[in-house]
């Protein structure tokens, strides 16, 4: 009976040290001059990502705005998720974007690391923001599917 009063008292003790040296490890707000430098910077992303989304990407001439204009139908906000259209697995939105790039547009792709991928999602992500989740859509809005293109499922090109 000592014993376990001792090991109660012991987990008490442990868990108000641990949650009062919680907040002594977290980061502190972004705010002021540092908060503004970091919006531009996404901002800059977005404005690169929106440059790169309209603009022909492969040797086809088709670029991303031409399935999905403003961003529209890629639900950003619902990665990583299993996609049907990639096996099933489960990929990043930086998955989607290079397969639409290489199967639907033609394109060699950007590095997963890469400025241009980075301005990408930016991009898709801010133009989302605030939308519904919803897994298992089966009605796109906003955008015209592709059906066609080398790599997409069923076809021979």
């Amino acid at each position: 009976m000592k014993n376990t009063m001792k090991n109660v008292a012991l987990a008490g003790v442990a868990a108000i040290a641990i949650s009062m040296a919680g907040s002594a490890f977290a980061a502190k707000p972004i705010v002021g001059q540092e908060a503004a430098d970091q919006f531009d910077a996404l901002m800059a992303a977005v404005a690169k990502g929106d440059n790169l989304w309209h603009v022909p990407q492969g040797s086809n001439g088709l670029g991303c705005g031409n399935c999905h204009p403003d961003g529209s139908a890629t639900q950003p906000e619902s990665f990583p998720k299993a996609h049907r259209t990639l096996g099933g697995r489960v990929v990043a939105l930086r998955d989607m974007v290079q397969w639409c790039l290489q199967a639907v547009s033609a394109a060699d792709g950007f590095d997963y690391g890469s400025d241009e991928m980075i301005a990408m999602e930016a991009y898709a992500t801010y133009m989302n923001r605030g939308a519904v989740i919803e897994l298992g859509k089966d009605v796109q809005t906003g955008a015209v599917p592709v059906i066609s293109g080398p790599g997409y499922p069923g076809t021979t090109h």
